[in-house]
């Protein structure tokens, strides 16, 4: 609702995004300046979808690090959630229990599983092999 302007940082390793916003005619360089109060701002990438109302697909294991995993709806075939994940492990979260469709990799020929269900509580595992 001020005059000013913001510097978005991406922290690539760590997936957090920070918010940097100061007054107008501001040198940011300057050490002694400061950003408007409650600033800077730091969100993780995982904040973006992490309603607390939610199902979970099985926790997926996959041979392969650093996957592209995308979650589909089944019937519609939208896409709920896609997301390059760090490691081996990832349990995908959607927002209504149903079947659902995931893709693992990128490129023309993804790996698919079809029907996959989504439970509140959800401790199976699905191991996937590349």
């Amino acid at each position: 609702r001020v005059a000013g302007f913001g510097i978005i940082k991406y922290n690539k390793p760590n997936r957090t995004i920070t918010f940097n916003c100061w007054q107008r005619n501001v040198d940011i360089t300057d050490p002694n300046q400061k950003q408007y109060e409650g600033w800077p701002i730091t969100i993780s990438q995982f904040d973006n979808f992490n309603p607390l109302n939610h199902y979970l697909l099985p926790n997926l294991k996959i041979s392969e690090s650093n996957q592209v995993v995308t979650i589909r709806n089944s019937t519609t075939k939208e896409v709920v959630s896609s997301v390059r994940i760090k490691g081996k492990s990832y349990q995908p979260k959607v927002l209504e229990k149903g079947s659902y469709l995931i893709e693992i990799g990128e490129g023309n020929v993804p790996l698919k599983y079809f029907d996959i269900l989504a439970e509140k509580e959800n401790r199976k595992t699905l191991e996937i092999k590349i």
